[in-house]
């Protein structure tokens, strides 16, 4: 027992005097670089799941966007060519749906800008009133997308398109309708 205890404390002597030194047996640390991989590793997971649903919502909104692009500037095409405004809501869902990969609900849509008026579906509206449009905008409700990160990753993605109906062709429209902005130099004026 005296062995024990004068192997865990060591004694120093020090000009006459005697000072008792702590002697700690070593601890294996085997273990501590599993732990600190497992914490790395799951930080890691993380952190390439945010990846993969960040590029799935830049691509949803991206086709999300090209559909509502196509079916505004496929609704102006058939105003141009005189149609009126029943008959020229059908070519828009018909381009938005071939666009856009799940069903449509057109009726799940937010308000029009100013000035336009809604048709019988609150996702088309027509500038300035429903008898002699001269623009068109469409809003393609959100799809909701999975998240690899579970529900507080999830989100939904929507995205809107205006075309106005010109002399020579069609224009499609983009930012606020009564912006100013100087940089915005393809958006269109809508008086407001």
């Amino acid at each position: 027992m005296v062995r024990r205890a004068r192997r865990a404390v060591g004694e120093l002597a020090v000009r006459g005097w005697r000072f008792a030194v702590r002697h700690e047996t070593p601890r294996s640390e085997e273990g501590a670089v599993l732990v600190i991989f497992a914490i790395s590793f799951t930080v890691l997971l993380g952190f390439a799941a945010l990846a993969v649903d960040l590029g799935n919502i830049a691509q949803s909104h991206l086709n999300t966007q090209n559909a509502a692009d196509a079916a505004a500037l496929a609704g102006v095409t058939a105003l141009q060519n005189g149609a009126v405004v029943t008959s020229a809501i059908t070519p828009v869902e018909a381009v938005a749906q071939t666009y856009f990969v799940a069903s449509i609900s057109w009726n799940a849509c937010s308000q029009p800008p100013l000035g336009f008026k809604a048709s019988e579906s609150p996702c088309i509206a027509f500038y300035p009133d429903l008898n002699e449009p001269t623009a068109i905008w469409v809003d393609i409700p959100g799809k909701r997308l999975p998240s690899l990160l579970g529900d507080a990753g999830s989100v939904s993605v929507t995205a809107y398109a205006e075309a106005t109906v010109t002399s020579t062709s069609p224009r499609l429209c983009w930012g606020d309708p009564g912006s100013t902005d100087p940089r915005l130099t393809g958006n269109c004026k809508f008086p407001q």
